[in-house]
């Protein structure tokens, strides 16, 4: 799976994760007039497990507004750390 958008601003891209049980979403901010070239301000990689894809992809909108409002999110800016979360329609969890 190979999918990329732009959402509330911010370039997400999701696809294959080599263990083949998690995809990987990557959300990255670039300043307003800025060039795609140069670094992101902020961007982070998540992991989501295949078996929550569809539920991800109904609600990618609310689950990157989501993202991107926590603190964390800004205050690591570039961060390698991947963090696992897991999507059901009746909580959103965070592992990591």
């Amino acid at each position: 799976m190979a999918y990329q958008q732009w959402i509330s601003g911010y370039r997400v891209e999701i696809s294959d994760w080599y263990d083949g049980v998690h995809d990987h979403m990557n959300i990255a901010y670039y300043r307003p007039g800025s060039s795609l070239y140069r670094p992101p301000v902020a961007e982070r990689g998540y992991l989501i497990r295949k078996a929550e894809r569809k539920t991800v992809m109904e609600y990618l909108d609310s689950i990157v507004n989501a993202l991107t409002g926590r603190r964390d999110f800004w205050e690591h800016g570039d961060s390698e750390q991947i963090v696992e979360i897991s999507v059901e329609p009746s909580k959103f969890h965070f592992s990591g």
